[in-house]
């Protein structure tokens, strides 16, 4: 096929140089692909970590009532505005810091 001893890059097909070009694209995506999965995993593993490590759990979102509407009550229920106001209570409290907490 080549006359010369010598091979040089240049005397390859153009269809070998796409199917190289080709083939490291689809290695760099895998290579990327598994990088993302990577550090979802370590992620993942970190947070599951801490909250097994600090024994408790973080407050729950609260979604309702967070949107333009109000949350939804149960048909027949009275409106917010025209439910009596009970009994007011008054007690003493005090605010304690997280180290109270360990």
């Amino acid at each position: 096929m080549h006359n010369s001893p010598h091979f040089h890059p240049r005397q390859a097909s153009p269809s070998l140089w796409s199917a190289m070009g080709r083939a490291a694209r689809v290695l760099l995506g895998l290579a990327l692909l598994a990088g993302t999965l990577l550090i979802g995993l370590l992620l993942l593993a970190g947070l599951l970590l801490r909250a097994a490590f600090r024994g408790r759990r973080e407050a729950p979102i609260q979604w309702r009532g967070t949107g333009m509407w109000p949350p939804a009550r149960p048909f027949g229920a009275p409106s917010p505005a025209r439910r009596p106001a009970g009994e007011v209570v008054d007690i003493e409290a005090r605010e304690i810091g997280p180290s109270a907490l360990k």
